[in-house]
C-alpha cells in the first residue's frame, strides 16, 4: 500500500504498467512537499484559521472527495498552482487503497488535466463532472477493510436494503406528537412527508459527490423515486433506486453479480452511496421496520436439475438461524409457521420433477396465510409473495425477470452483513446441513468468478 503523498511535478519516476496502453509509463516516487506549500498558501486565503481549513480540505478520510474540498483548488488565482494541488491531495487519498495505489494516482491526474478549462474559469457543472470522475476512480481502487473479503459465485443478485428512522416512527409514539393508534391514512401521510424530507438530504450529500439524482417515476406509494447509476470500470453501468414502503426507504439495487460484492468498485459503492449516505440522513436499519430481501437470478443459480429442490431442503432445515435473525413472521413465515408439519413438508419437497415441486408448494404452502397477516394487510392471490422464499417470478414470462426472493431476511446494517448472508444462502444452494451451530464469521468460499452483464429487477 502507498502511504507516500506524491508530487507529480517531480523529475524522480517508477515505473508501471499502464493498463489503457498495456505499456510502461512513468509515475513520481519522491515524496512531496507541496501539500506543506498548499497549507502555506491557503492560510492567506482563510485567514487565521487557514492551516487547520486546509489541512481539512487536504487531508481527507474514507477516500472518497466532496465538491467542497475541491472547489478552493479549482478556484486558485494560479490557476497551474491550483491543479498541481488538486492532484497532490488526489494521490494522497489513493494511498488509502491497497494495489497499484500509484496507477490509480496517475489515471486520476490524467483526468484532472482533462479538466484543465475549470481551473482557468470556474463551472459549477464542470466541477461536479470532476469530482463525480474522480470518485468513480478512486471507488476502483480496493479499500482497506477489517473484515477479510471472501469470494462469492458469479450469480445475479438484486438487494432491497430498508432504513428507518425517528420520522417514520413517531406516527405511532403519541408521545413524540404521533398517534396511539394511528390509521393508515396517518401512516401514510407521515411516511410521504418523511421520505420527502429524507430524499433532499440524501440528493445533496449525493451531489457533494458529484452525483446526480435521476427521476424514476412514481413508486408503489405514488412517491417520486430517484435513481443514481454509476459507470463501471470494464463497461456497462450499475445502478440503485431510492423508493417509499412502508415506514422506512427502500433501495433497491440492480441485480449484479454476487462475486462483485465482495470487494472492489460495486462493493465500494455500496459502502460510501448507499450505507453511509443512508447514516449521514439519520437512517438506520430496523429489527422489525422493512426488511433486507434479496433475490437471486433463477439462471444462475438454478439451472441444474433439482437445485431449487435441494436448495429449499436446506433452507427451511435451516430455518432457526433465519428465525433468530428476523422474526418477522408475519410477512415471511416458514412452512411450520404456516401449520404445515416435517413430515408433509418432506412429502412436498420430495417431488419427482420441478414441475410437481411446483405444484406442490403452490397449492399446499403458498396458498396458507399466517395467523398474524390481517386480510386487509393481504389478499388471498398475494399469498405466495409472503412467504420465507418467494417464487412469484421463478417462471416469469419475461426470462431475465425469473428469479426468487429469499424474504425471511432482516434488514442489514452495512454490506458486510449482506456478504455474509450471500455465504450462508449460496452454502444452502449447495445443500449444505448449516442446521448445526455454526460461528457468525464466514469463512472464504472459494468459487469460479466470471465477467457477466447486469439485469434489473422490477
Amino acid at each position: 500500500m502507498n502511504d507516500q503523498v506524491l508530487n507529480l511535478s517531480s523529475h524522480k519516476t517508477s515505473t508501471y504498467m499502464d493498463p489503457r496502453e498495456n505499456k510502461k509509463a512513468d509515475v513520481p516516487t519522491n515524496k512531496s512537499t507541496r501539500p506543506q506549500k498548499a497549507l502555506s498558501t491557503q492560510k492567506a486565503k482563510f485567514g487565521k484559521k487557514g492551516e487547520q481549513k486546509a489541512k481539512k480540505v487536504i487531508n481527507l478520510s474514507k477516500g472518497i472527495v466532496k465538491l467542497e474540498d475541491i472547489t478552493p483548488f479549482l478556484k486558485n488565482k494560479d490557476a497551474k498552482l491550483g491543479k498541481e494541488r488538486l492532484k497532490a491531495l488526489v494521490i494522497e487519498n489513493s494511498g488509502k487503497y491497497k494495489d497499484q495505489a500509484n496507477v490509480t494516482a496517475q489515471l486520476i491526474a490524467d483526468k484532472i488535466e482533462e479538466y484543465d478549462d475549470v481551473f482557468k474559469k470556474f463551472d459549477q457543472a464542470r466541477a461536479e463532472s470532476l469530482a463525480k470522475e474522480i470518485n468513480i476512480m478512486l471507488l476502483r481502487g480496493v479499500k482497506e477493510s477489517s473484515v477479510e473479503p471472501v469470494k462469492l459465485p458469479d450469480v445475479k443478485i438484486g438487494n432491497e436494503f430498508t432504513f428507518t428512522s425517528i420520522g417514520f416512527l413517531k406516527v405511532t409514539d403519541d408521545s413524540k406528537k404521533g398517534f396511539k393508534n394511528p390509521n393508515q391514512d396517518q401512516v401514510d401521510k407521515n411516511d410521504m412527508d418523511t421520505y420527502k424530507k429524507l430524499v433532499t438530504e440524501w440528493k445533496k450529500i449525493m451531489s457533494s459527490y458529484g452525483m446526480q439524482a435521476i427521476s424514476s417515476g412514481k413508486g408503489k406509494m405514488d412517491e417520486e423515486k430517484i435513481k443514481y447509476e454509476f459507470p463501471l470500470e470494464k463497461g456497462g453501468t450499475w445502478s440503485y433506486e431510492v423508493t417509499l414502503d412502508q415506514m422506512c426507504i427502500e433501495v433497491i439495487t440492480e441485480a449484479i453479480s454476487a462475486s462483485l460484492m465482495s470487494e472492489g468498485e460495486v462493493a465500494n459503492m455500496m459502502d460510501y452511496y448507499i450505507f453511509d449516505v443512508a447514516a449521514k440522513v439519520g437512517l438506520k436499519a430496523h429489527e422489525t421496520v422493512g426488511g433486507g430481501h434479496i433475490n437471486i437470478d433463477r439462471a444462475g443459480a438454478f439451472s441444474e436439475k433439482n437445485s431449487l429442490g435441494k436448495f429449499l431442503t436446506a433452507f427451511y432445515k435451516n430455518s432457526a438461524y433465519w428465525k433468530n435473525l428476523d422474526k418477522d413472521a408475519t410477512n415471511a413465515p416458514f412452512p411450520d409457521e404456516l401449520g404445515i408439519s416435517e413430515r408433509e413438508l418432506k412429502e412436498i419437497l420430495g417431488a419427482k420433477n420441478e414441475t410437481e415441486l411446483m405444484h406442490n408448494l403452490n397449492t399446499r404452502i403458498f396458498n396458507k396465510r399466517h395467523s398474524t397477516l390481517k386480510e386487509d394487510m393481504a389478499r388471498d392471490e398475494d399469498l405466495p409473495h409472503y412467504q420465507a422464499v418467494n417464487l412469484e417470478h421463478y417462471d416469469d414470462d419475461v426470462e431475465a425477470q425469473q428469479r426468487i426472493e429469499v424474504r425471511r431476511v432482516p434488514a442489514q446494517k452495512s454490506r458486510e452483513e449482506l456478504v455474509e448472508q450471500l455465504v450462508r444462502i449460496f452454502k444452502l444452494m449447495k445443500g449444505e446441513d448449516l442446521s448445526a451451530p455454526q460461528s457468525s464469521t464466514s469463512g472464504k468460499q472459494e468459487v469460479n468468478q466470471k465477467k457477466t452483464g447486469n439485469k434489473k429487477y422490477s
